[in-house]
C-alpha cells in the first residue's frame, strides 16, 4: 500500500490513525494520562501551566521492556501489534517499535484511515489542539507536527493517497530511536588464512 510507504519515510517511523472523533473528554485518554490545561477567554484551551513529560501512550511506557512477540523491520528496529491497554477510541492500528538488543520500547505509534478527508482534518485538528494542551505547541517540519519535551517527542502527520485521508501519531524516545537506527547491523569477521598478509595478498607470491 501507497500510503504505509509513505510513512515509513518519516525520520521516525510514522504509520496512519483515527476516523471517529471522539468527545474532547474521551480523547484526552490518547496519551493514558490527563492534563491539566488553562482555559483562557471563551472558553479556549492555552497552554499547559506546566507541560507534561513524553512517558509513552495507550497505556504503554517508552523505555519499558516488551516482553511478547515482535518481528524485525527496517531501520533494524523490531515491531510488535498490539491492543492499546488505554482505549483512547482515536485509532485502529496501534504498534511497539522495539531495540532488537535490549526489546526496550523506543517507538509507540497509532493509526487510522479516512475515506472522508474531511473528518480526517476533523480529527487532525482535534488531536493537535488535545497534544497542545498537554505539551505546549508544536513546530512544524515537513509537513508534520513535532512536540518535543526531554530528548522525546511526539509526530503527528496527515497525508492523502487518493481518496483516503491518513492521519498518524508516534511518540519516540529520540536518542533511542537514533541508536537503533545508526547501530551496524552485524560485525564481519573473517577468519585468519596462513600464508595471507593483512592486505589480502598471499604472502611469497
Amino acid at each position: 500500500m501507497n500510503w504505509m510507504r509513505a510513512f515509513f519515510a518519516w525520520p521516525v517511523l510514522a504509520l496512519a490513525l483515527a476516523v471517529s472523533v471522539p468527545a474532547a473528554s474521551d480523547a484526552e485518554t490518547v496519551t493514558g494520562n490527563v492534563t491539566k490545561t488553562v482555559v483562557g477567554e471563551a472558553g479556549q484551551e492555552t497552554a499547559p501551566e506546566q507541560a507534561s513529560a513524553i512517558d509513552g501512550a495507550f497505556g504503554y511506557v517508552l523505555g519499558q521492556r516488551w516482553e511478547g512477540a515482535a518481528a524485525p523491520v527496517e531501520p533494524g528496529l523490531l515491531k510488535a501489534e498490539v491492543s492499546p491497554l488505554v482505549d483512547s477510541g482515536l485509532f485502529d492500528f496501534h504498534s511497539l517499535w522495539l531495540d532488537p538488543q535490549s526489546r526496550a520500547i523506543v517507538q509507540i505509534s497509532a493509526s487510522r484511515a479516512y475515506p472522508n478527508p474531511r473528518e480526517a482534518e476533523q480529527a487532525h485538528l482535534t488531536l493537535v489542539g488535545l497534544l497542545t494542551g498537554k505539551y505546549g505547541s508544536p513546530r512544524t517540519e515537513q509537513l508534520r507536527q513535532v512536540f518535543g519535551s526531554q530528548g522525546r517527542s511526539v509526530h503527528v502527520l496527515m497525508s492523502l493517497e487518493g481518496e483516503v485521508a491518513i492521519l498518524g501519531v508516534v511518540y519516540q524516545d529520540d536518542r533511542a530511536v537514533a541508536d537503533v537506527i545508526t547501530r551496524p547491523r552485524f560485525e564481519l569477521n573473517l577468519p585468519e588464512i596462513p600464508g595471507v598478509s593483512d592486505s589480502g595478498n598471499a604472502s611469497g607470491l
